[in-house]
């Protein structure tokens, strides 16, 4: 299977990261547990050059840690199955993120499967993971919304009707996929 998979907030934890870095940056005192959606301007008294002026400098990759789980479960998923990891994200800082964070902790993943890609509505997959709504609305078989403070105010029901399911962690994105794995197996051998 083709599975294609979110960076930021989904694999790596660029949230915890940013805020730290803005707070030391600028004086300020957000915790990240306070931030429920994706508008991080109204949690901090800057302007968008100063928001995004920590993405561009490549140490804050050094920084990024995997999310919990992420890496234990890609690594069984990729041995059967091609991954592939979706960013969408600034060209200046593209090289660092690959290089700093995304080979670091995901060398089991091809570079040439790490793509920057801002429309991922375009993409299609037999599996897509992103804790985007908004990149979940292209052509793919199954689609998985991965559960961040910024998108819990979907509910099920809301996710159910656009052919969505949430899921809360790496494990169970796992079993979801053994569990297809699985069926295609049966359905195959007979």
């Amino acid at each position: 299977m083709n599975i294609i998979v979110d960076c930021d907030d989904v694999i790596i934890d660029l949230l915890s990261t940013w805020v730290k870095k803005l707070n030391k940056l600028y004086g300020t005192n957000v915790n990240k547990e306070d931030i429920k959606d994706w508008g991080l301007g109204k949690y901090f008294n800057l302007s968008e050059e100063q928001l995004v002026a920590p993405l561009l400098d490549a140490s804050l990759w050094d920084e990024v840690k995997p999310i919990k789980g992420a890496v234990k479960a890609l690594e069984s998923i990729s041995k059967t199955n091609n991954v592939f990891i979706a960013t969408a994200t600034d060209y200046r800082n593209f090289e660092a993120k690959i290089e700093k964070a995304l080979t670091k902790y995901f060398p089991f993943i091809p570079v040439n499967n790490i793509v920057k890609c801002d429309n991922k509505s375009l993409l299609k997959a037999d599996i897509i993971i992103d804790d985007n709504l908004n990149n979940l609305m292209g052509d793919s078989n199954l689609k998985i919304l991965f559960t961040r403070a910024h998108n819990e105010c979907f509910t099920y029901k809301e996710l159910r009707e656009k052919n969505i399911i949430r899921c809360n962690n790496w494990s169970e994105i796992q079993t979801i996929v053994e569990i297809i794995e699985e069926q295609k197996e049966r359905k195959d051998n007979g």
